[in-house]
């Protein structure tokens, strides 16, 4: 007859605590690492949208034959009125214009919004330096014409609107320049 050994296997407490702070001190570094990452893309995506916005206007105003222009107001801090941006069309291609504010659709209403504000991601937006745009009672417009240029500050050759984010990334400040011929280059 035999007679039978039971083994308890398993981890012994040292092991445990070893692995727990094997992985306490990963989280220690992946954990802010995936946060600056997370903002840094936040504000990739703010530049993105907004470039692609600027183009979209122009190539708006070739498309209809009117003037199309993208306002915004910068401020000192990161607000809700510094990361909005606002869409306009003219009713003339390159004489004094008369300005509407363009409505998107409301699919829910059946019908047009007063006004289309869109918004920068909530850690972006436009700071007082870095924008070589006119200004009228500190509001920047971007304005494009019909054959595709932009209008530019007297005496520019490139004019600049700038998106900023007050997180620490590696990346804080975008730049969108714009040719007097109307190309768009973000950096």
């Amino acid at each position: 007859m035999h007679t039978r050994k039971f083994h308890q296997t398993g981890f012994s407490l040292v092991e445990m605590l070893t692995v727990v702070a094997i992985v306490g001190i990963l989280a220690l570094v992946t954990v802010p690492n995936f946060i600056s990452f997370y903002q840094s893309n936040k504000m990739k995506v703010a530049m993105r949208n907004f470039t692609s916005d600027v183009r979209n206007m122009r190539q708006m105003s070739i498309s209809q034959g009117v003037q199309t222009r993208i306002t915004f107001t910068p401020a000192a801090t990161n607000t809700p009125s510094s990361r909005a941006y606002d869409f306009w069309l003219g009713n003339s291609n390159f004489n004094t214009t008369t300005w509407t504010q363009i409505t998107q659709s409301d699919p829910t209403k059946n019908a047009l919004s007063k006004g289309y504000t869109r918004h920068l991601e909530d850690i972006a937006y436009f700071p007082n330096s870095g924008q070589t745009f006119d200004a009228v009672s500190g509001v920047y417009s971007v304005v494009f014409y019909p054959d595709g240029h932009v209008g530019m500050p007297t005496g520019a050759t490139t004019a600049s609107v700038a998106l900023k984010t007050d997180m620490k990334i590696p990346k804080a400040l975008y730049t969108i320049d714009v040719s007097p011929s109307g190309r768009v280059f973000a950096h």
